[in-house]
């Protein structure tokens, strides 16, 4: 047998409020197509980049599981038929991380961790004078503004 690590997207709407059955018919899905689930937990839920069954929001599942080739094509056909799973990736991997073989089948939504409020940008600190400049300097006019313009016409004075 192979570990694999599948991501499946789910529908919102056919989860409904019980994330524990929701979580079971993916458990299902492996088992029914010959693997054995090691890892399962809520990934997340995101706002889609387009519609996908119609839907703008999906709940990703993470998956960590032991199958042969045949049971990886089963499950494929197993999601395909299943009206909860908007779509899927199966991918092999050597083995599932330390961390999600802690996690086991979490079938409670566990509380978001708050995100840290960012700290404010530091105010600028206002420029001072550089040494032998004075603080007039920015009041006197620009002298390459006047090199950009034409020159005047000096008039001649014409003797008839």
């Amino acid at each position: 047998m192979t570990m694999y690590e599948g991501m499946f997207l789910l529908d919102n709407k056919a989860m409904g409020e019980d994330w524990g059955a929701s979580l079971d018919q993916v458990v299902d899905l492996v088992t029914k197509s010959g693997g054995t689930v090691a890892s399962a937990r809520r990934w997340d839920e995101r706002k889609l980049a387009y519609k996908v069954n119609g839907r703008q929001r999906g709940t990703y599942v993470l998956t960590y599981f032991d199958a042969d080739g045949a049971g990886v094509a089963a499950l494929a056909t197993e999601v395909r038929l299943s009206p909860m799973v908007m779509r899927h990736v199966v991918l092999g991997c050597e083995a599932a991380p330390e961390e999600e073989l802690e996690v086991g089948i979490q079938r409670e939504i566990p509380e978001p961790e708050p995100e840290p409020e960012p700290e404010p940008a530091p105010e600028p600190e206002p420029e001072s004078p550089a040494e032998g400049e004075t603080a007039d300097k920015e009041a006197a006019p620009d002298a390459t503004a006047d090199a950009d313009e034409e020159p005047a016409a000096e008039e001649e004075e014409v003797v008839s």
